[in-house]
């Protein structure tokens, strides 16, 4: 099936959209278990019971005006 042989805002569109997006997060949830050890269902739920996801966004913006702690040789 074509692109183009897809209604906009259909039910198939929507199944499409849902299907991209849930290949990328399977893929993220993956890196991260490797890279931080964290469980994919906790990040889900994380996600879950956050509703306003830019809250995220944020404590990064903060952690990168902190200065940085200083290394003790």
């Amino acid at each position: 099936m074509k692109l183009a042989d897809i209604p906009p805002g259909s039910d198939l569109a929507y199944r499409r959209a849902a299907k991209l997006i849930a290949e990328q997060v399977e893929f993220e949830l993956e890196t991260c278990r490797q890279l931080f050890g964290t469980e994919p269902e906790k990040v889900l739920e994380l996600l879950a019971n956050t509703p306003d996801w830019t809250v995220f966004f944020q404590e990064e913006d903060e952690a990168s005006n902190r200065p940085a702690p200083l290394l003790k040789p």
